[in-house]
């Protein structure tokens, strides 16, 4: 596992238990709260092209509203000044965590073509690429395209990289078998990772620091106090501490769960 994915994989402890159950828009009140509220609701008079790039993306978000256009730039310079001053935003959401906890490593220029906004966003690190792409593709042009019940849905991260998969342990023989583990430690971080087969889990335990499990592979049902969650391949959930929680792999399931050692 590359260093540039464990310190990922840090990032993810920090997520508060507002994953579950606070604000689930997490950006905070204020003038920028407003204007993605705004763009939210008009999302239908938004128009959105990606590009990939070698090094990231090129995007062009525009509208033939002036003032939704108006709206779209103000975000676009509140989003750069966030990166920029390290201002968190959905700290909920797994590629979000990810996005400003790399955010040193990321360039982002713009532009003002008449109808709204033209992005170039990219990075050295192939893996903060990814990250970039994941939110151009699978964050930014899903709001546009879905408004605000989008908003309110976690993003996945990009899928795990192959490094990440290789230390994971292989099912267990057989449906009978009990689950297989496997550990990795990085100065104070503990990435333990689990396979299942379907069927298999862990009962409901507790334990006294909070957590990150993120499914590689299959889909789990995982039960924290009285709220059931259903997570699938690229998926994650922050877990807080001292709740128990439980899990039942619905297929078969390779999954890592991050904590302090």
């Amino acid at each position: 596992m590359t260093p540039r994915l464990l310190a990922l994989f840090a990032a993810l402890l920090a997520l508060p238990a507002a994953y579950a159950q606070g604000d689930r828009m997490g950006q905070g009140r204020g003038t920028h709260h407003d204007t993605i509220h705004a763009l939210l609701a008009d999302h239908e008079a938004i128009e959105r092209r990606v590009v990939d790039r070698p090094d990231g993306v090129e995007t062009w978000t525009e509208s033939d509203d002036p003032a939704v256009a108006a709206r779209i730039r103000e975000h676009v310079r509140q989003m750069k000044d966030r990166l920029a001053s390290g201002q968190p935003m959905r700290r909920w959401d797994p590629l979000f965590a990810a996005i400003f906890e790399h955010a040193d490593a990321i360039s982002m220029e713009t532009e003002d073509p008449p109808r709204g906004v033209r992005v170039v966003e990219t990075s050295d690190d192939p893996e903060v690429v990814a990250l970039i792409r994941q939110h151009a593709h699978r964050a930014v042009s899903e709001f546009v395209e879905r408004g605000m019940d989008r908003a309110h849905e976690p993003t996945p991260l990009p899928e795990t990289p192959s490094s990440a998969r290789s230390a994971l342990p292989p099912l267990p023989d057989s449906d009978d078998a009990p689950f297989t583990t496997a550990d990795l430690y990085a100065g104070n971080t503990r990435v333990k990772g689990f396979a299942f087969r379907a069927g298999q889990g862990l009962p409901a335990h507790t334990v006294p620091v909070e957590a990150f499990l993120l499914v590689t592979e299959g889909a789990v049902r995982v039960t924290v106090g009285d709220d059931v969650h259903t997570l699938r391949t690229g998926e994650g959930l922050a877990l807080p501490g001292g709740v128990a929680h439980a899990l039942e792999a619905i297929e078969d399931t390779r999954a890592v769960l991050i904590r302090p050692r």
